[in-house]
C-alpha cells in the first residue's frame, strides 16, 4: 500500500526551466476530463511543481510533492496527463498525490482522482500496479467514512434476516447479512446518499416507498456486489430500472414487491443483469410480459406472483403439505393456523405439497378471500381467510 503520513503542505520551491512541461499541462482540456479547470497562472505553477517531482535534488522533489498535495483537486488532471503521456519519470510520487486527494475529498469532488486511477490500473506495469494500490487505499478510507456518514444520519446498517424470493437470506458465516434498509421515513440527504456505493460488506438492500427514488438507486447501482435488492411499495420511474441495467456485475437476486411496472419499465428490466432470481410480486405485469422476461433471462429463476400472501412455511416438495412455521401477523396466524397443520386443499384445488400451495396462492391478490381445508390431529377442518401482503420478519 502507498503511505501518506509524511505529506504536508509547505511553500513551493523555486524551479526554473519549466516552459516545455508547463505547456504540456493543460488543465482546461485533458483527456481524463476531470472537470476541474485551472487558471493560466495555476497551470504554470503546476508545470513547475510536476517537473520538480523528477528533480535530482531531494529537497526539490519533497517540497514539490507537498505543494502539489496542497493544491488538491487542481493537481489531479495535470498529474494524470503526465502519467498517461509518459512525460513523468517518478510515477509513484504522482500517484501518491492523486491518491491523497481521493482520500481527503468527498466522492463527487475529488477532481477526477478515482476515475483516473481506476483507468490507470486497467493497464499494465509500474503505473497500473501503483494505481491499484492507491485505489485500495481510497476504497478503505471511503468505506469507513460511508459507515460514519450513515450513522450520523441515524441510518443504521443492521444484521437481520431478509425475506427475498420467499426465502430467508443467510450469510456464509451463518450470521444474518448486513442490510441497508431505507423507507419513506429515512431522512437521508444528497451528500449522504453519495456515500452509499462505498459501503463495505453490505450486499443486501431494501428500499421502500419514497426511498426508491432515482438518486438512491443510482448509488446502489454502483455498489460492487449486490446479493439482494428489494424494492417495495414504490412509484418507480423507468429511469430507475435503466440505472440498474447499466451495471456490469449482475445482481444476484432482484425483487419488485407491490411496485407497479409498465411496458417502459419492462423494456429496461429485460436488460438488467441478474444472476440467480427475479421476483415480481404484485407488479401488475401480465403472463405475456413475464414470458418476454423469461426469454431475456433464460438462466434465472423467475417468480411471478399476484401478491397475496398466506404466511406459512412448509417442507419443500414433501407430501403431505405440513406447516413448519407460521409468520406472526400474517393471514394464517390471524386465522388461527398452527405448525403441524396439514393443508389439503385451497378453494377446492388439491394441495399435496408446498409446490401445489405456492402454485395456487401465487395467483391470488392481496385482499382475496380463500377457503382452506386442512387437517389438525387427524381431524378435517375448513376456514376462510383474507390474504395479506408479504412482510419481512
Amino acid at each position: 500500500m502507498i503511505g501518506f503520513a509524511a505529506i504536508h503542505a509547505v511553500e513551493p520551491p523555486e524551479i526554473g526551466e519549466t516552459a516545455d512541461l508547463a505547456d504540456s499541462v493543460d488543465s482546461k482540456n485533458t483527456r481524463f476530463n476531470t472537470g476541474v479547470q485551472a487558471t493560466d497562472s495555476d497551470a504554470d505553477k503546476l508545470g513547475e511543481l510536476i517537473l520538480g517531482l523528477s528533480s535530482d535534488n531531494y529537497r526539490v522533489r519533497d517540497r514539490s510533492q507537498k505543494k502539489l498535495v496542497s493544491m488538491d483537486q487542481l493537481a489531479v488532471g495535470p498529474l494524470l496527463e503526465c502519467l498517461d503521456s509518459g512525460e513523468l519519470e517518478t510515477t509513484e510520487r504522482a500517484i501518491e498525490i492523486i491518491a491523497r486527494v481521493g482520500i481527503n475529498s468527498s466522492p463527487g469532488n475529488d477532481g477526477g482522482a478515482w476515475l483516473g486511477l481506476t483507468r490507470l490500473m486497467a493497464g499494465s506495469g509500474r503505473i497500473a500496479s501503483a494505481a491499484a494500490d492507491a485505489v485500495l487505499d481510497i476504497k478503505a478510507r471511503r468505506a469507513a467514512v460511508a459507515e460514519d456518514q450513515l450513522r450520523r444520519a441515524n441510518i443504521p446498517i443492521r444484521r437481520t434476516n431478509l425475506t427475498i424470493q420467499n426465502q430467508t437470506s443467510i450469510s456464509m458465516g451463518r450470521l444474518p447479512p448486513r442490510v441497508l434498509s431505507l423507507t419513506s421515513e429515512s431522512k437521508i440527504d444528497s451528500e449522504v446518499v453519495g456515500w452509499i456505493r462505498w459501503l463495505r460488506d453490505v450486499a443486501y438492500f431494501r428500499l421502500e416507498g419514497e426511498a426508491c427514488r432515482d438518486e438512491i438507486i443510482s448509488e446502489i447501482a454502483k455498489v460492487d456486489r449486490i446479493s439482494g435488492l428489494i424494492l417495495v411499495d414504490a412509484e418507480l420511474t423507468p429511469q430507475a430500472v435503466e440505472l440498474l441495467s447499466q451495471r456490469e456485475r449482475p445482481i444476484i437476486k432482484l425483487e419488485f414487491r407491490y411496485t407497479k411496472l409498465n411496458q417502459e419499465h419492462l423494456q429496461w428490466l429485460k436488460k438488467v443483469p441478474i444472476r440467480s432470481s427475479l421476483t415480481l410480486m404484485g407488479t401488475g405485469l401480465t403472463e405475456t410480459d413475464v414470458t418476454s422476461l423469461v426469454e431475456s433471462h433464460p438462466s434465472i429463476i423467475l417468480d411471478h406472483r399476484q401478491g397475496g400472501f398466506l404466511g406459512v412455511s412448509c417442507n419443500s416438495n414433501r407430501s403431505p403439505c405440513v406447516i413448519t412455521s407460521v409468520n406472526a401477523g400474517g393471514a394464517a396466524a390471524e386465522a388461527g393456523m398452527q405448525p403441524l397443520d396439514v393443508i389439503t386443499a385451497i378453494d377446492g384445488e388439491t394441495v399435496e405439497d408446498f409446490g401445489d400451495l405456492v402454485s395456487v396462492i401465487r395467483t391470488k391478490m392481496v385482499g382475496d378471500t380463500v377457503e382452506i381445508q386442512y387437517q389438525r390431529n387427524d381431524e378435517n377442518q375448513t376456514l376462510e381467510l383474507q390474504l395479506k401482503p408479504l412482510k419481512d420478519g
